[in-house]
């Protein structure tokens, strides 16, 4: 099965409970009260608000907050953010494969993954408590 890293799951805990602040925090407030590690949750920010998940705010009472549409980005989108949405098999990933061209399994793996993806996309963030 697929596995999901460490820099998905706090993400994940990070929209979450950004979803339930409406005020700007701060990453050391928030590293603090999840007991995540704030260099960490640092990278993860720069991405999501890059992907236009979150954004930040400079100077006293700055900090992070969920973007207005963050309710609208798929999984597959916050996967994407965070360089996460890697091919499924290596020949799926546009690396040079010596056997591409006589492959009898490309097309089946390109089917899972494409089903996979769609999935991924009907995963709204709005589905995060």
């Amino acid at each position: 099965m697929i596995t999901i890293t460490k820099k998905v799951e706090y993400s994940l805990i990070l929209i979450s409970y950004l979803s339930h602040h409406s005020n700007h925090l701060s990453l050391r407030q928030i590293s603090s009260q999840l007991g995540l590690p704030c260099s960490f949750l640092s990278k993860i920010a720069t991405d999501l608000a890059s992907a236009g998940i979150i954004f930040s705010q400079e100077g006293k009472g700055g900090g992070y907050k969920l973007n207005p549409n963050w309710r609208q980005k798929s999984f597959y989108q916050l996967l994407q953010a965070l360089g996460e949405n890697k091919a499924l098999v290596d020949c799926l990933s546009h690396k040079n494969c010596l056997h591409s061209s006589t492959c009898s399994l490309r097309r089946f793996w390109q089917k899972i993954e494409l089903s996979w993806r769609r999935q991924l996309e009907d995963i709204k963030l709005s589905q995060i408590k």
